[in-house]
């Protein structure tokens, strides 16, 4: 429940310093749970942290260390610390020594094609002659990041137990699914409509067709807000505050374009209309006040839904964040290349 996060006699700085250090200690917890996990696990719980991460506890090597992960659709890589990467000390879990791992496969060497890895470009080291890597990815305090699954989440509660990961077998496919391409190892599903209450917003949807390597929207746990089109954005920003205005006091933000309210999100959004994204094949994805406001203060909240075009640099295609994504469990079908999501109680997955 958002409403745990917050108390109105802390500043945002004390909020915040408190959900870290929660979120810290549940990494010690996860420690715990990283060294006694089985070899051939296959369903792994994951657990929310600083408010917009899920953390995976696994192993990795011969011999297995203890990692924690941010588990990220949005990434094609597993990227961990390792003893020769810079910042690798701060990581929570032991660091994983490529020299001490039997399973471990030296860097490629220049003359092969594997060189230019997906959309890292290697350059060709002088005196090795191996490949060479620069990627400022991510500035996380855990060991690193888990590219790619099925998921069931909520975001919101640090004290959840039944977040989960579950890898490998015959997917379980439940609820509504969509055909989903891939783009360079991402999850790309095709928004159609977008429908407020009975009525579908007045968008043409050409505007989220992918087209000569732009449009899509990429399923992506790593980003916390989604992200529309300029055109689409407005046309939504401008049926919530036709609801909303009537009821709420706005909240004038600093950042362009953000929607915010005085208020609670669990209180206040009583009455909002059933906001739903309609995807390839009348697969509808249904939102609640909680899928689509994040509580910023005590005393306001906001739409977590940006402009794609006001990233730094502009995304050429719509994003559904983790945020959207949280209270559904999510399935990836590789064999028929399908996305499936159903709104479901995440405890039924462990009884």
């Amino acid at each position: 429940m958002i409403l745990s996060f917050y108390d109105p006699k802390l500043t945002l700085e004390d909020r915040i310093k408190r959900m870290n250090q929660r979120s810290e200690a549940r990494i010690s917890d996860l420690m715990n749970i990283s060294n006694n996990l089985k070899e051939d696990a296959v369903d792994v719980r994951i657990y929310p942290a600083y408010t917009s991460q899920f953390l995976v506890p696994l192993k990795i090597g011969t011999p297995p260390v203890p990692q924690i992960l941010t588990m990220d659709t949005g990434s094609v890589l597993l990227w961990v610390h390792c003893g020769y990467t810079i910042g690798g000390e701060a990581s929570p879990a032991p660091l994983y020594h490529n020299a001490h791992s039997s399973s471990y496969e030296e860097d490629v060497y220049c003359e092969t094609s594997i060189c230019d890895l997906m959309t890292l470009r290697g350059r060709c080291g002088r005196i090795s002659r191996r490949c060479e890597y620069f990627v400022k990815y991510a500035n996380d305090r855990v060991s690193g990041i888990l590219g790619f699954g099925q998921t069931a989440v909520d975001i919101t509660d640090v004290e959840y137990d039944s977040n989960a990961l579950i890898l490998g077998g015959k997917p379980i496919m439940e609820g509504a699914s969509t055909p989903m391409f891939m783009v360079i190892g991402k999850y790309f599903i095709t928004l159609e409509k977008i429908s407020a209450g009975n009525k579908f917003l007045d968008i043409d949807p050409s505007i989220f067709k992918r087209i000569d390597h732009q449009g899509g929207m990429l399923a992506d746990t790593g980003a916390t807000s989604s992200y529309l089109p300029e055109i689409a954005y407005k046309k939504l920003k401008e049926e919530i505050k036709s609801v909303i205005d009537t009821m709420l006091v706005e909240f004038i933000s600093t950042r362009p374009e953000e929607l915010c309210y005085y208020g609670v999100v669990t209180e206040d959004l009583k009455g909002l209309p059933t906001i739903a994204y309609h995807f390839v094949e009348n697969a509808k994805m249904e939102f609640t006040a909680e899928n689509l406001f994040t509580q910023d203060e005590a005393d306001h909240f906001c739409l977590s839904i940006q402009i794609s075009e006001n990233k730094n640099p502009p995304m050429p295609f719509s994003v559904l964040g983790v945020w959207a994504q949280q209270f559904f469990y999510i399935g990836f079908d590789f064999n028929t290349m399908r996305m499936s999501f159903t709104r479901i109680d995440c405890d039924r997955l462990f009884d």
